[in-house]
């Protein structure tokens, strides 16, 4: 479940800072501290002060833009091996349409530094957060690919000297691959377009490539005896020759036929018989990947609901800010399972011993942190892993605070919280690695010795006092497991603890539960009886009208 929080208001300034509107919490601007090293690049709370103009991938005009930087990308890949092999002679008036891309990729690195992006499921949009995700380095490398030195290679007609100038350009292909893996794996409004969009690219390098080598084995053949003498095309220019490869190495790959074009040579026909292998294995991907898309249950389902949830949120005029967090917090989720259905619902189709160890290894990494169990027997593990719920936390909620008394313990294995001890910050930690909050707490009455607070949307598992104990009523041989551990771990409470896990008090806990429970279900039907109360002196009433 998610729980929203409007008790913080949270804002940035210099650094982080927290202010609280609930009594009793800490007000304080404070720096992080024990943090991992690249904590700001985790950090998912960025709001500036003032308002800064940021894009979001959630943009149509920002997605538009990462397709069209896929093509400026990766287009030297193109231009860098036409011209060496193609183009024996460069001129302005020929060249001048390019400086478009120079232009087009400059810009991509103000409006990459101003694109925020999701962290734990919060939007980041400081600039300082953003340039320390990207790094120095990838900004430095995006100016360089950007500096047009080729151009100086036209100026002097000079076409190596063009080409020498135009290594920086290779960098460009990095931010393809950046764009492509953003298209094809984090994007949850991404649909079959945006999946075969880098495929089809991709075939177009394969597809200019081996048009190239086409050409090539032609040149360095006699060539009138190679495809371009015997096919009648020697009167071609070489850029004309290119479009003909292209042709031949298409119709190849895509496995229609040769057409009115064939190798004529021993160098040629090795070629073709590479360029066919690859056209069935491009022709099998291609397909493999679209039937994938098709039968997708689990990821089609998730975004067929987010598009429902989204159409409602519009109907219903739902605030934009709300609509901004539900849609981040789903993006998260689709980044972290590809929109997998609760586990719940996947435990009732496999046999009871697997599933119970599936849950025991799931939270494995949070019980290693739990000192009781770590020399626990893998049955009070698997009981400890079937007791646990599902809990998630709001960037802003209190998870825990302190001199405040519960019994319960919680395990947060995803997620940025805060540590505050007397109203200042001690600490702040990632839970990647599993952290627990309350272990003592669990078994002793003690108050909680700090507040701790969501950064971002943090999950785990919670398990109560209660519940705990009403489950080891009728399972004597892990309670003493337990007790055992607590000996070990906790020897200056281990009489409060066994007095807890008694039998007398476990009897008692079960008898208050099932008072609960009755109390519930009094109140429950007693509700229904006023309801059906309320409705038949409605009814009498119109009767008594006439109506």
């Amino acid at each position: 479940m998610i729980r929203t929080s409007s008790m913080v208001n949270l804002l940035n300034d210099d650094d982080w800072k927290l202010t609280f509107t609930e009594p009793g919490l800490p007000k304080k601007k404070s720096q992080f501290q024990a943090a991992p090293e690249n904590f700001y690049s985790q950090s998912a709370i960025a709001p500036n002060s003032t308002k800064l103009f940021y894009f979001t991938h959630f943009n149509k005009w920002r997605r538009l833009w990462e397709y069209i930087l896929l093509i400026v990308s990766a287009f030297p890949f193109f231009e860098i091996s036409f011209i060496s092999i193609f183009c024996p002679h460069v001129s302005m008036l020929r060249f001048s349409p390019l400086f478009i891309f120079d232009i087009i990729f400059g810009i991509d690195i103000f409006i990459s530094s101003r694109t925020a992006y999701l962290s734990q499921g919060v939007s980041v949009t400081d600039p300082d957060r953003i340039f320390r995700r990207y790094g120095k380095v990838w900004f430095v490398f995006q100016i360089i690919a950007t500096i047009p030195l080729n151009w100086i290679g036209v100026l002097k007609g000079n076409r190596y000297l063009y080409l020498a100038l135009s290594i920086n350009k290779v960098i460009r292909l990095r931010r393809a691959f950046t764009a492509a893996e953003y298209l094809l794996k984090f994007l949850m409004y991404h649909n079959w377009k945006s999946i075969m969009f880098p495929f089809c690219l991709l075939l177009l390098c394969f597809a200019h490539f081996f048009a190239c080598l086409f050409y090539i084995c032609a040149v360095f053949e006699d060539t009138m005896e190679s495809w371009i003498g015997m096919s009648g095309w020697d009167y071609l220019s070489p850029p004309q020759l290119y479009v003909v490869s292209v042709y031949f190495v298409m119709t190849t790959i895509l496995t229609i036929g040769y057409g009115d074009l064939t190798p004529k040579t021993s160098p040629e026909t090795i070629l073709v018989i590479f360029i066919q292998l690859l056209g069935v294995l491009v022709n099998a991907y291609i397909l493999s990947i679209m039937v994938s898309i098709l039968i997708d249950p689990i990821g089609n389902e998730f975004i067929q609901r987010f598009i429902s949830l989204s159409d409602y949120m519009h109907f219903k005029h739902v605030p934009p800010n709300v609509r901004t967090d539900i849609k981040q917090f789903l993006q998260m989720k689709w980044q972290t399972n590809h929109g997998t259905e609760d586990p719940e619902n996947v435990y009732k189709f496999i046999p009871e011993t697997v599933r119970d160890n599936i849950k025991r290894d799931i939270c494995r990494k949070c019980f290693s942190k739990v000192s009781i169990l770590r020399m626990a027997s893998e049955s009070l593990l698997t009981e400890m892993a079937n007791l646990l719920r599902d809990i998630s936390f709001s960037p802003g909620e209190v998870i825990v605070k302190q001199n405040v008394m519960t019994h319960d313990m919680i395990l947060l294995n995803n997620g940025i919280i805060d540590i505050y001890a007397d109203g200042s910050l001690v600490a702040s930690s990632a839970c990647d690695d599993g952290l627990v909050l309350g272990e003592q707490e669990l078994f002793v009455d003690t108050p909680r010795a700090a507040t701790v607070i969501a950064v971002t949307y943090v999950e785990g598992w919670i398990i109560t006092r209660d519940f705990l104990i009403q489950c080891l009523a009728h399972r004597h041989e892990l309670k003493k497991d337990l007790l055992d551990s607590a000996l070990v771990c906790f020897p200056a409470k281990y009489k409060e603890i066994r007095k807890l896990l008694s039998g007398e008090n476990i009897r008692a806990t079960v008898e208050r539960n099932k008072a609960k429970q009755r109390e519930m279900i009094q109140r429950i039907l007693r509700n229904h009886r006023d309801q059906n109360n309320t409705d038949d002196d409605s009814s009498s009433d119109s009767n008594h009208l006439g109506i």
